[in-house]
């Protein structure tokens, strides 16, 4: 057995590297040879039809067989310049507001492109410049039109783009999209992406032209599913130094502040910066119900606490050239708990007198990150804002440290003393190659790989060890591009898990598993008449964190405990949407239906431990999760001063395991609205509505929190005040959950503050 064990690693080792070989090797020789070739350039300039310059128009050259053999866009002054080394035949130049012409030989030294005059018909507002216009990819929104950004920073800016959403938190969020890139003029703008909140703090809004989001596979991003925010600025470099430090306090109370600088000199950035965030909780009431059928447990407890979060971030990116990238960043975070509940318990079994004891919950958690990242980014000579080939490297440590103490006294003054803990984490080290090319003028394909490592160790006091290794290999191939007007893009994937785990205490849980999966991706959208339509479907794996699996068993109280599974599996969910978006002059909206059917669903669920008489949270892959769910999403300004989104998302909820079914329903509604006035004073308010999906054989009740807000920027957009009150007239807002078997009656209420003040402070110092 061993033996085949071993030809079977030796045999996956070997296909591992072949494979990895093969990959690299065939990405050297894509290489274009032709750069050695003998090169001539192509220059001129792009104006309007009052020859004013156009800038960041995309132009694109094509041969006879209208195949593009280069491109660029224009500067600031509307110029560009490409260098070629074949016969071009035509030049076609595009950009949004302006009607798209090709020009044919001979080429003169200036371009005229004419205005776009129905589209701007349909969204030009009042007779004034237009905002938003909407694109076949998703939308533009002129920045500098817009006079009530001028004295805030680019992240304070954003709240007015239809699509975006910034949190008073300084939360960036793309509606109806998990994660997003950020691209500087076109091209990846990692910093950003890493440190979003501080990096768009530091930025002033009147240095920002436009701001593109683009949610519909576009061939000039590397994006792999993720929705994008294009920042275009008014000048190509943003050279200087900035200090960006805030602070944050709240009656809860809770307690934020942040320091980062942020620099750029020619072609190197760099950013540095730290975050403290402490939250609190303050004689927090708690009640539990365990109801058995010959017994019934009240349990009232008071909880205090405290959570610190620390994050550490250094960045640095180097253009090395126009084509070639260096990014490097390590990036750690560290969470802290220390958690005390004083509990009241009362018992009763049978018709006996209730029995009453006191007891106290300790726990002392550790969790976070740290994670490393080197990037090398090459792209197109003769497309400057293409990427050709992207090397990278990433190493994460997680790690997994928690400690629980219990002080129990009863009646007798009887005192007991019971402590467990876990310690240990997971070390992940990931590379990756990617190769883009285009196949043809309106085709372009990425190919590459993924290959990741995990090595998971915690230890226990109750001697529930475990250690584990997984080798993950991801192989992918995507096209993209545009056929008869419709916009596609085709994502082939698989996956290979080998996972090896053991303990040195428990023999059952020893394993040795290898899976296959195929993961393949299609999106499809058309704009017709000023809508767009688009069809997705994807097929994903989730996989169990190191939390999940560690089998580490620690009391909550005398009747609750909870423990990972290490037995769990890669839960695989297929989904389906379908969305429309339209805009029409002040009015922006998307709607939409999605379905997703899950197998192997990974459940946090509560279950009866009948040897110890408790009840034991754990982790299950508990069978099948089917949602059918719709989504609606508006932003209307009917002033330029005023902004009003809604988000609105839930819908069926269901559950199918061994031979039960539960079926129940998720809502989330969000409301805002901003209302800006001279002299950079903004007020606004907003609303939360939110119902989750209960645990198996439970319900759980919605929830409703509001908020208002008044904020002032001061000096030119330096300094920045909000007060922001929450929930003036309810003190807490009580999350209530039941949970019914034929066995037993559990009822839970947590009551979370909702009355409080936030008072923060930014300011942003530029040389």
């Amino acid at each position: 057995m061993k033996r085949n064990i071993h030809n079977m690693e030796t045999l996956q080792k070997s296909i591992l590297n072949r494979f990895l070989f093969f990959l690299l090797l065939y990405g050297f020789m894509c290489f274009p040879l032709r750069l050695m070739a003998q090169t001539f350039k192509l220059k001129g300039v792009v104006t309007d039809e009052s020859r004013n310059p156009i800038d960041y128009a995309n132009v694109v050259c094509l041969n006879r067989d209208s195949i593009c053999v280069g491109g660029c866009i224009t500067d600031i002054s509307g110029r560009f310049g490409i260098e070629l080394d074949t016969t071009v035949s035509s030049i076609r130049i595009s950009k949004i507001g302006y009607v798209a012409k090709t020009f044919r030989q001979p080429f003169s030294s200036q371009f005229v492109l004419p205005t776009d005059n129905q589209l701007l018909k349909e969204v030009t507002v009042m007779g004034k410049a237009s905002l938003i216009k909407q694109t076949n990819t998703g939308l533009l929104y002129e920045l500098n039109h817009n006079k009530y950004t001028k004295g805030l920073n680019l992240l304070q800016a954003m709240r007015f783009v239809p699509m975006l959403d910034v949190t008073p938190a300084g939360r960036l969020s793309v509606i109806g999209y998990d994660n997003y890139q950020i691209y500087l003029n076109g091209k990846r703008y990692d910093i950003a992406e890493a440190n979003t909140t501080q990096t768009l703090q530091s930025l002033p809004a009147h240095l920002v032209k436009q701001i593109e989001v683009v949610t519909t596979e576009d061939n000039r991003f590397q994006s792999n599913g993720a929705a994008i925010i294009n920042i275009i600025t008014e000048k190509k470099m943003l050279d200087g130094f900035s200090l960006n430090t805030s602070v944050n306090g709240t009656t809860q109370p809770t307690a934020k502040t942040s320091a980062s600088a942020l620099a750029k000199k020619g072609n190197v950035d760099f950013s540095l910066s730290y975050n403290y965030d402490l939250n609190t909780q303050r004689q927090q009431p708690i009640t539990q119900d365990y109801a058995y059928p010959n017994s019934f447990v009240n349990l009232n407890g008071k909880g205090n606490g405290n959570w610190h979060k620390h994050i550490v971030r250094s960045m640095a990116s180097w253009q090395l050239d126009t084509l070639n990238v260096i990014y490097a960043d390590i990036h750690g975070m560290i969470l802290k708990t220390d958690f005390k509940t004083l509990w009241e318990q009362r018992v009763r079994v049978n018709n006996e007198p209730s029995h009453t004891s006191m007891f106290e919950n300790r726990n002392n958690n550790t969790s976070g990150t740290i994670e490393s990242n080197l990037i090398y980014r090459n792209y197109y000579r003769h497309s400057p804002q293409q990427e050709r080939i992207t090397f990278g490297y990433r190493y994460t440590y997680n790690p997994d440290r928690r400690h629980y103490s219990q002080l129990w006294t009863s009646d007798e003054s009887m005192l007991q003393d019971y402590q467990v803990k876990t310690d240990g984490g997971l070390h992940e080290h990931t590379a990756n190659i990617t190769y883009s090319m285009m196949i043809w003028k309106q085709c372009k394909a990425s190919v590459g790989a993924k290959s990741i490592w995990r090595l998971g160790n915690t230890t226990t006091t109750n001697h529930a060890d475990i250690s584990y290794s997984q080798k993950l290999l991801y192989p992918y191939i995507r096209l993209s591009g545009t056929v008869y007007n419709v916009n596609y893009s085709l994502s082939l994937s698989s996956e290979y898990d080998y996972l090896t785990m053991k303990t040195p205490y428990a023999e059952k849980i020893k394993h040795t598993n290898s899976e296959f999966y195929f993961t393949p991706s299609l999106e499809v959208s058309r704009s017709i008449k000023g809508m767009r339509i688009s069809a997705n479907y994807t097929r994903t794996t989730k996989r169990p964190t190191i939390v999940m699996l560690n089998p580490f068993f620690s009391m909550q109280n005398g009747y609750a405990a909870s423990m990972g599974n290490p037995h769990l599996k890669s839960e695989i969910q297929n989904r389906v949407s379908l969305n429309i978006s339209k805009f029409k002059k002040r009015f922006y909206y998307t709607i939409g239906a999605a379905y997703t059917h899950s197998d192997n669903a990974i459940i946090y669920h509560q279950t009866k431990d009948k040897e110890n008489d408790i009840m034991v949270s754990t982790y299950d892959n508990m069978g099948k999760v089917t949602t059918l769910t719709g989504n609606l999403f508006f932003n209307w300004q009917p002033l330029t001063a005023l902004v009003l989104k809604c988000n609105v998302n839930g819908g069926y909820y269901g559950l199918k395991y061994e031979d039960k079914k539960q079926n129940d329903y998720t809502l989330n509604i969000f409301g805002w609205i901003d209302y800006y006035l001279p002299h950079n004073w903004h007020f606004g308010a907003n609303v939360m509505h939110f119902k989750q999906t209960p645990e198996p054989n439970s319900t759980i009740n919605a929830m409703t929190r509001y908020s208002f807000l008044v904020g002032k920027t001061w000096f030119k957009g330096r300094l920045t005040t909000n007060i922001e009150v929450s929930t003036p007239f309810q003190k807490y807002v009580a999350m209530r959950v039941n949970t019914q078997t034929p066995d037993y009656t559990i009822r839970k209420i947590n009551y979370m503050k909702a009355r409080y003040v936030v008072q923060s402070i930014l300011y942003v110092q530029e040389w």
